[in-house]
């Protein structure tokens, strides 16, 4: 019986030097790193017909696509043969290792690989999703520099479209790069506001992590470069999860109880790939395998952010309204937790105590976002719970019975000055940190230091607008409801100066306006506030206004809350203001809706506008002197 003829597997020209192939076509990984031309021998189908390797594909049909709240630009199919300027895609990614950014993924990227010529499906998916992120801080002009491209929001079109079909193709082929490629690419949609797609790829990396079962040290046989790599990404997804979740007013998707890894080693140990695994959360603070503190401040940030995360969850979760909806109390209380953040801020060794003096000198080790936001985090842990608690008038009477049948057991007097305490602290650090580095941007902070300053606003806001008409416990001067004011203005302004880089920073500093604008009214128009939860009053868009979408609309039954189940008090509204609305600004139509018995004239309208300095454009005002609704137009324009 004659034998079956041999399958070729190599290249002549892998056949030709003797090494082995891996049988890729039409060009082998081998010929695409040494550049030479991939030639295969002929090869006969039955017929006696030859195969032939076409080296370019077919084109694709295409035509421009458009999805909610977002603009219509081309597929990237035209465009996807022709690379990426060397200088534009290495200013790109020395914008990317320049950026915050290495902290929120925990330094878990490699540049190497990132720089060097990309081979696989899985590297191509990583490049596509640090340039998209990398774009939102190039200018125009050096966007431009590729002719294909008119601007920086073009290239990051491009990109992200790129990135989100390598995502969609690669969905069931987890590994650490895939893995990476999707938590870059939810951090960018995060900063854009797509905060929906940001939840949903953050969320397919943590299966991915999860399926590779990542939360324990199942690594022996990897290098120990290897082993920390996988150890960062899966701290990485830790932190994003816990940082789109508090954003979008999710849940928090991995429980931290079960995660038993080592912390980031210092980076001398992980650039050197020398086998020196960081503490674990109960070492690192106990002396035994710290080290010196300064080589381990990424060590220091995840272990503060892990204890601030559960703190987060449970005002996300519910908060204040989980306790009077009657829902199960969570088994540890969030002042539990706060309990152990200030046990360990008092822990912490001398390096990594808040001072100008570490400040300056964590700035001159490159790594002040880890020291600026490891702080921020455990000011902001202090008092995010308690802030939910501050009195109002209509609630005057009830507000102390609440807070003290609370987990926290708070008086009134006791939660006002835990909250002006952290918030007036907040405020102290950035100014610090603004004097040193002259001017706040986003080479300094991240999203972990937003969270803080949106809460430290709204503490503030209720100091100049509520603290003495809602309370008689504490009763603050004229100059402290001045300086409230005054702070609150520098907090905006910061906000402000990342709006241009950040949709996200746009939406919490008109978040924080509305706040101002909601407070103003209900305080100082007479308060002639009344709650009614009737959906007859809404408002119904008018002909010539457009109806405002989130990037993935909710529809009743799809998470869209009855508007009868939730509470009325002024601290869910303000809820609403400064965290659900980002995503749903609907919600302000049937939850921030209030009446009055008579309406303003134009000329208050006008009147108010001048006295707080708020473009026109921005916001849509409605006929009520209780309530400024966002205009479509500032909610459509969080996504790109």
């Amino acid at each position: 019986m004659p034998k079956a003829p041999r399958n070729l597997q190599a290249c002549q020209e892998c056949r030709s030097r003797k090494v082995r192939c891996d049988g890729v076509k039409p060009r082998c990984n081998v010929c695409l790193r040494r550049n030479e031309a991939c030639q295969w021998p002929a090869r006969l189908v039955p017929g006696n017909y030859q195969l032939v390797y076409v080296e370019e594909a077919i084109p694709e049909q295409t035509r421009p696509r458009q999805s909610p709240g977002h603009d219509a630009y081309p597929s990237p199919a035209p465009l996807a043969g022709k690379p990426l300027p060397v200088p534009l895609r290495q200013r790109l990614v020395h914008l990317f290792s320049q950026t915050h950014h290495m902290l929120e993924l925990c330094g878990c990227i490699d540049l190497d690989m990132v720089n060097s010529a990309t081979t696989t499906d899985t590297e191509d998916f990583l490049l596509q999703s640090i340039l998209a992120l990398s774009s939102l801080y190039l200018t125009d002009v050096e966007a431009a520099s590729d002719s294909r491209f008119t601007d920086s929001k073009s290239l990051l079109c491009f990109y992200r479209s790129k990135a989100q079909a390598s995502s969609r193709a690669l969905s069931d082929k987890p590994s650490i790069i895939t893995i990476q490629a999707n938590l870059v690419l939810g951090l960018g949609e995060l900063l854009t506001m797509a905060t929906s797609k940001a939840w949903l790829h953050i969320g397919l990396a943590i299966r991915m992590a999860q399926s590779l079962r990542m939360r324990r040290e199942h690594n022996r046989r990897h290098v120990p470069r290897q082993r920390e790599v996988r150890r960062r990404t899966f701290w990485a997804c830790v932190v994003l999860d816990c940082l789109v979740a508090y954003c979008t007013h999710r849940t928090q998707t991995i429980d931290l109880a079960l995660v038993q890894l080592h912390l980031p080693c210092h980076e001398v140990a992980f650039a050197f790939g020398h086998e020196s695994p960081g503490p674990t959360v109960a070492e690192l603070g106990r002396g035994t395998r710290d080290g010196p503190a300064e080589q381990a401040s990424l060590a220091y940030f995840v272990k503060t952010f892990l204890l601030w995360s559960p703190v987060a969850r449970i005002y996300v979760d519910g908060g204040r309204g989980a306790e009077q909806s009657g829902a199960p109390k969570p088994v540890v209380s969030s002042g539990d937790y706060e309990a152990v953040m200030a046990a360990w801020r008092d822990a912490l060794p001398d390096e990594m105590q808040f001072s100008e003096r570490n400040l300056r000198a964590h700035q001159s080790l490159g790594q002040m976002a880890h020291f600026v936001s490891m702080h921020l985090l455990v000011q902001h842990a202090t008092f995010l719970s308690h802030h939910e608690y501050l009195p109002h008038v209509e609630e005057s009477d009830v507000a102390s019975t609440l807070a003290a049948a609370s987990t926290l057991k708070d008086s009134d007097a006791d939660a006002i000055l835990i909250c002006l305490h952290g918030a007036n602290t907040v405020v102290a650090m950035l100014r610090l940190v603004d004097n040193i580095t002259a001017g706040l941007n986003y080479t300094q902070l991240g999203v972990c230091a937003g969270v803080p300053i949106v809460t430290a606003a709204s503490v503030l806001l209720w100091a100049h607008h509520c603290s003495r008409a809602a309370t008689l416990f504490v009763r603050l001067s004229d100059d402290e409801v001045a300086r409230a004011r005054y702070d609150v203005d520098y907090l905006i302004g910061i906000l402000d100066s990342w709006t241009k880089t950040w949709r996200l920073a746009r939406a919490w500093a008109n978040c924080v306006r509305l706040l101002d604008e909601f407070y103003q009214s209900r305080y100082r128009r007479g308060n002639q506030h009344v709650n009614n939860s009737s959906t007859d009053s809404v408002p119904s868009p008018t002909s010539g206004e457009s109806v405002p979408v989130s990037p993935i609309p909710l529809r009743d039954g799809d998470g869209y809350p009855d508007v009868t189940m939730i509470p009325t008090e002024t601290y869910y509204k303000v809820r609403l203001i400064t965290g659900l609305i980002l995503e749903q600004p609907e919600l302000c139509k049937k939850f921030l809706r209030t009446s009055s018995e008579e309406t303003p004239s134009d000329g208050g309208l006008q009147e108010s506008v001048d006295l707080w300095g708020v473009d026109i454009e921005d916001f849509l005002w409605m006929n009520d002197p209780d309530l400024v609704m966002a205009a479509s137009t500032l909610w459509s324009d969080f996504t790109l």
